[in-house]
């Protein structure tokens, strides 16, 4: 799934999603959450907006079977703007890196 901001016709901000499910749980893997270049330094509205609606997207994508949701991402570890941008949204690192990139995520329960 493709979530695009757009405004006079520029993206300012994008997010890829990649949904698998296992048993009761379903998986949202963030493979791409960015906000353009133009659009930043405005305090992470819009990409506290874009990780909102992509959370939003993914309950609505869960099946009546689904009990537990597991958002994902990776992130550079010196990409200190994302790191700032999921902490806002509840997410928090998994388990140390196993390179240069570290593994984040946001379980949340259903109903």
């Amino acid at each position: 799934m493709a979530l695009l901001a757009c405004s006079a016709g520029e993206v300012h901000a994008a997010a890829h999603l990649q949904f698998e499910t296992e048993g009761d749980l379903l998986i949202a893997h963030h493979a791409v959450a960015a906000v353009s270049l133009d659009a930043r330094g405005q305090g992470g509205k819009l990409a506290d907006a874009l990780l909102a609606e992509a959370e939003a997207a993914t309950l609505k994508h869960a099946t009546a079977g689904c009990a537990q949701v597991v958002l994902t991402g990776r992130i550079h570890d010196r990409n200190e703007p994302s790191q700032r941008m999921v902490s806002r949204a509840g997410w928090e690192p998994r388990g140390l890196p196993p390179g240069t990139y570290q593994d984040w995520y946001k379980s949340m329960s259903i109903g």
